[in-house]
């Protein structure tokens, strides 16, 4: 049987530029159960600091907005116990649409 570790990871679409970190994690399945506990961990892909990662907790219904970041480059993974993890990078810039907003869904199933 496969290790925690060796679970399924799918990447994100192509990098989106966003002005914030607000947006939506779905499961295929509707809304999340209690014991799935969805997550999203943040990491800076550049230096001067990239010995730092932000995790933002993820309501039952998949809304999520963390603290605002420097713009930048970042890699966002996207977690659930029970669910396939997905990975992808985003681009936050003051230049972006308001109106844009990060939509990840992930699958059921390790």
């Amino acid at each position: 049987s496969m290790g925690a570790e060796d679970h399924i990871v799918n990447d994100l679409p192509a990098q989106q530029k966003l002005r914030s970190l607000s947006g939506n994690l779905a499961s295929s399945e509707g809304a999340w159960p209690s014991q799935a506990r969805p997550i999203l961990d943040i990491t800076p892909l550049r230096a001067p600091r990239t010995d730092w990662s932000l995790r933002i907790l993820v309501g039952p219904d998949g809304e999520f907005s963390g603290p605002p970041l420097p713009d930048g480059d970042y890699c966002v993974k996207a977690s659930a116990s029970g669910w396939q993890s997905a990975i992808g990078k985003i681009q936050l810039s003051s230049s972006a649409a308001k109106t844009a907003m990060l939509k990840i869904s992930l699958e059921l199933g390790v």
